[in-house]
C-alpha cells in the first residue's frame, strides 16, 4: 500500500475469526498496522485509545450491528474512513451506509478482488483530506423504503451515488435508455432526502404537449386560455418543500426550457395569464433517455439549462 501514510492502522471487526485471519494476511504491507475485534464494543475501545485510519467492519455484529459502529466511530473520530461487508447488503442499507458516511460497502465474496484497491483508495483518499484539512458534516437519518434488487457492483454503486446526492437539494439529471429504472432512482434519491415527508410529484415532459405542459408546471389564471375555467396551481406549487421529477426533460420544448431555468436560478415562476411572481422551494430531479449534450449541439436543448 506504496500510496498511503507510513502510520496508516486499519481497524478490522468480525465476528468470523478466519474472516480476521484471512483478511490480516491479504492486507499485511511494511507501512500499514493491522488490528482486529470480534465484536463491536471492542471495536469502541480500541478507538478510544488508538488513532486509526480506517475501519473495515461487519454489518453483522454484536451487541450492536455495523450501521450503528459507523455511526459511533464517525463521531468518536470523523477522520477515520469505514468500509462495511455483509453477504448480501440490501439496496436499503447500501444507500443508507453511503448516506451516513460509509467509505464504501462490500460483499464479502467480492473481497478477493475488491479489499485492497478499496482499501488503497480509502486511506489515499483520507491523506488528500489531511492535507486539504476538509470540514466535517453532520450526516442525516434516512428510513425511506426503496424497492430496487441489484448484486453487480455497477448497480450498488448506483446505490452509493443515491446516498451521496440524497443528502443535498442539488438538482439531479439521470441519465439511461428507457425501462432502465430511473423513476426508482428519482424515487430512493427523495425517499432518502430531507423532504422524504413531503411530496414527490411527477411529470412526464414529452406526454403533455407544449400547450398544456405550461399550465402543468405552473399552473394558470382563469379565462388565460380557452378552457381556463378557474385558477389552477401548478406542479411548483403543489411540489413545495417537497420534489419534482421532470421525466423525459430532453423533450421538454424551448419555451418551457426558459421558464425551468428561472425556477432553478432563484425558485421563482408566475402563473399562465398572471403578473404574480410565486415562489416555490422544490428539489428538481430530471430524467432522459437522450444524450443531452448532443441536444445542446444540435439547438435542441439549452446550453444554460443543461
Amino acid at each position: 500500500m506504496s500510496e498511503t501514510s507510513a502510520t496508516d492502522t486499519i481497524l478490522v471487526v468480525d465476528p468470523d475469526i478466519d474472516f480476521l485471519d484471512w483478511v490480516t494476511k491479504h492486507l499485511a504491507a511494511d507501512d500499514v498496522r493491522i488490528l482486529r475485534c470480534d465484536n463491536a464494543a471492542n471495536a469502541i475501545k480500541v478507538l478510544e485509545k488508538t488513532d486509526v485510519s480506517l475501519v473495515v467492519a461487519s454489518m453483522e455484529l454484536v451487541p450492536f450491528d455495523g450501521m450503528e459502529l459507523l455511526g459511533r466511530v464517525l463521531i468518536q473520530s470523523p477522520q477515520t474512513l469505514v468500509v462495511l461487508t455483509a453477504g448480501f447488503p440490501t439496496t436499503g442499507q447500501i444507500i443508507e451506509a453511503t448516506q451516513r458516511g460509509a467509505h464504501d460497502v462490500l460483499r464479502k465474496e467480492s473481497l478477493p478482488f475488491e479489499l485492497r484497491p478499496v482499501i488503497e483508495a480509502a486511506l489515499q483518499t483520507r491523506d488528500d483530506r489531511r492535507r486539504a484539512s476538509s470540514n466535517n458534516q453532520e450526516l442525516p437519518q434516512a428510513d425511506g423504503r426503496v424497492k430496487m434488487i441489484g448484486i453487480s457492483r455497477a448497480l450498488q454503486d448506483v446505490f452509493k451515488i443515491v446516498g451521496r446526492v440524497s443528502k443535498s437539494d442539488a438538482p439531479v439529471l439521470i441519465n439511461g435508455e428507457s425501462g432502465t429504472g430511473k423513476e426508482l432512482i428519482a424515487n430512493a434519491i427523495h425517499e432518502y432526502s430531507p423532504r422524504r415527508s413531503q411530496e414527490m410529484i411527477t411529470i412526464n415532459c414529452g406526454a403533455i404537449p407544449e400547450n398544456l405542459l405550461e399550465s402543468e408546471l405552473f399552473g394558470h389564471e382563469k379565462g388565460s386560455f380557452t378552457g381556463a375555467i378557474a385558477r389552477r396551481a401548478g406542479r411548483f406549487e403543489q411540489a413545495d418543500g417537497g420534489t419534482l421529477f421532470l421525466d423525459e426533460i430532453g423533450d421538454m420544448p424551448a419555451t418551457i426550457q426558459v421558464k425551468l431555468l428561472r425556477v432553478l436560478q432563484d425558485g421563482s415562476f408566475s402563473r399562465v395569464g398572471a403578473n404574480e411572481t410565486l415562489h416555490s422551494d422544490v428539489r428538481i430531479i430530471a430524467a432522459t433517455h437522450k444524450n443531452l449534450a448532443e441536444e445542446v449541439s444540435a439547438g435542441r436543448f439549452r446550453e444554460d439549462l443543461y
